[in-house]
């Protein structure tokens, strides 16, 4: 699990060294709250693909998914898009 927020070379070795070993996906928590998204794209250019995300506090409610348009919407800000990341997945 990788929240977002965090230094990105922080994340992007972190993320080197858990490839290292074998990981391929990761969860990325804190999305509602973080205002900085480096970090979570450092660790996807070290191999990470993303198995889930959490855009709410409730991380036990579940996750939801991302795709391409949902990460585009995240970094450029759509609240709107932010906040229906499961819908954008089964809309397309």
């Amino acid at each position: 699990m990788q929240p977002a927020g965090l230094d990105p070379i922080e994340c992007g070795e972190s993320a080197a060294a858990f490839a290292a070993i074998g990981v391929k996906r990761m969860i990325v928590t804190r999305l509602d709250i973080s205002r900085r998204l480096g970090g979570i794209l450092a660790a996807a250019e070290q191999g990470m693909s993303f198995a889930g995300v959490s855009v709410s506090p409730f991380v036990a409610q579940g996750v939801g998914t991302l795709n391409p348009v949902s990460l585009a919407r995240l970094v450029l800000r759509d609240p709107v898009g932010a906040a229906n990341l499961t819908q954008d997945s089964a809309a397309e």
